[in-house]
């Protein structure tokens, strides 16, 4: 794991809304738009059961979610339209996912809030 990326999954974790309830996996989906953070949404789990909706600011946040996206992606203008981070706590195990074009991979709404917190959900074998 590279410095920058341990850099920006502390300061999710450490900074996300509940971050001190007992999680053990987490999903956090972060919206890019060049050198801009928008908007932030993930999801909590504890073993086979989702735990509660967090957030983090992406004001928070940003600053380790740039330099880490610079250290993949030569300039702002090339980098992805999302990210997902998904940390596993008491493996210290991860994934983080970048999806490039499609701004609705990863979208929320009142019909399918449920389905979107299953398919983010982190998966380790």
């Amino acid at each position: 794991m590279t410095e920058a990326l341990e850099n920006m999954l502390q300061v999710i974790t450490e900074n996300m809304d509940r971050a001190k309830l007992d999680w053990q996996s987490m999903s956090m989906v972060v919206g890019i738009n060049g050198d801009f953070l928008g908007r932030t949404y993930g999801y909590l789990y504890t073993g086979d059961s989702p735990l509660a909706l967090t957030t983090v600011s992406p004001f928070v946040i940003a600053e380790a979610t740039l330099a880490y996206l610079a250290t993949k992606y030569e300039e702002p203008a090339v980098y992805p339209v999302y990210m997902l981070v998904q940390p596993e706590r008491a493996t210290g195990k991860f994934q983080v996912t970048f999806e490039d074009t499609d701004s609705k991979r990863w979208a929320v709404t009142p019909e399918n809030h449920e389905e979107v917190r299953e398919r983010v959900r982190p998966r380790f074998e």
